[in-house]
């Protein structure tokens, strides 16, 4: 991303403007109070009252066309379901347009290319693109459970779900999305884990499929024959813990379950890091950065099979509750415990047909 040079001011709250007045970075109270708290536009921080506001898909407008879902629904944290056409987070025009031209026109033009050329320009520029790019979808989704309900009866409580998470650990990757905004440059250790395999597409499996877990910042996103898994918070930890590991074991594409399975065990791996990097912003003779401190060795904790089964169960659970096989509630079960895979067999070998036909 082009940077520009340009003199800055540091406000009273530690966030930092642009000569130009526009903020380049948030401080963490601000960040608290005008885009979890408040109504502005979560890139530029600007006030409905002050300007035009057509609000953001938080799955991309072009991806809703593409797969005709504006009149379907996206099934949200608390159970429900809630129209694809709706699901939107404030955002003012100039930004939508921005995010456009940054994101959505290339991706969608990769995207609709196909494996190989997604693969050729992750090859040739790196991930960069498709990682911010995830990381602005997981934003927007937990940034939008502002506006949901926990509990659908509001006997047991009227707190949204958004209150139920640490909004501080959002932070970096708030700084991390508005890179199209404030032209802040990167730093190659700012990368978190990123991995690209094949989905299995056939007429009665969805082509569009998105999943996330907040508590680890991981998120799969599935386009066609093409899925997308990322840690956002990670510095490529859990890419180390895991590149020479079952998902290396992989020998085809994969079924909507085996997709949650692979989010689940990506998942559980970055839970297990002990050693996090630690992320900062930088003035340096007027250009931003974006920064990673990272430790010099990957530390893990101690197994557990029982965080396994409920980040599987957290993972696969609702969709396997909501599909028909033999043997359901087993199943489930052994999930739970962290006793199933739906990608091995008993030998280690890719199972090839893990329930693909539902």
């Amino acid at each position: 991303m082009k940077r520009r040079k340009q003199n800055i001011r540091i406000t009273a709250d530690g966030s930092i403007t642009g000569e130009d007045g526009k903020f380049l970075f948030f401080s963490l109270k601000r960040f608290r109070r005008d885009i979890v708290e408040g109504n502005c536009c979560f890139l530029c921080g600007i006030s409905p009252t002050k300007s035009q506001f057509n609000d953001e898909h938080v799955i991309p407008d072009w991806i809703l066309k593409e797969f005709n879902l504006h009149n379907k629904r996206v099934t949200v944290p608390n159970s429900s379901g809630f129209l694809y056409s709706k699901y939107k987070v404030p955002c003012c025009t100039s930004c939508n347009s921005l995010l456009g031209r940054a994101f959505e026109e290339p991706i969608s033009r990769l995207l609709k290319g196909g494996y190989q050329d997604v693969l050729d320009c992750v090859m040739r520029d790196g991930p960069w693109l498709f990682y911010v790019w995830l990381a602005l979808i997981f934003f927007k989704t937990h940034l939008k459970d502002r506006s949901l309900r926990f509990n659908l009866d509001k006997r047991k409580g009227s707190e949204n779900i958004a209150e139920l998470y640490d909004w501080n650990t959002m932070h970096h990757i708030h700084c991390l999305v508005r890179a199209a905004y404030t032209k802040a440059a990167l730093n190659r250790k700012v990368m978190g884990s990123f991995f690209m395999l094949n989905a299995k597409t056939a007429k009665h499996l969805e082509p569009f499929d998105y999943g996330d877990l907040f508590f680890t910042k991981t998120i799969f996103l599935r386009f066609n024959e093409i899925v997308f898994f990322c840690v956002l918070d990670d510095a490529c930890a859990t890419y180390t813990l895991m590149k020479d590991g079952p998902i290396s074991k992989i020998a085809g594409p994969l079924s909507p379950v085996q997709i949650r399975e692979v989010m689940a065990r990506i998942s559980y791996a970055t839970s297990i890091v002990a050693t996090r990097p630690k992320f900062f912003t930088t003035i340096k003779n007027g250009y931003l950065k974006i920064s990673a401190k990272i430790p010099k060795f990957v530390k893990t904790l101690e197994g557990d099979q029982n965080r396994y089964g409920a980040i599987m169960h957290r993972a696969c659970g609702e969709w396997l509750s909501k599909s028909e096989f033999d043997n359901k509630e087993f199943i489930l079960e052994n999930v739970k415990l962290g006793k199933w895979t739906f990608l091995f067999d008993e030998k280690g070998r890719f199972l090839t047909d893990s329930m693909d036909a539902i």
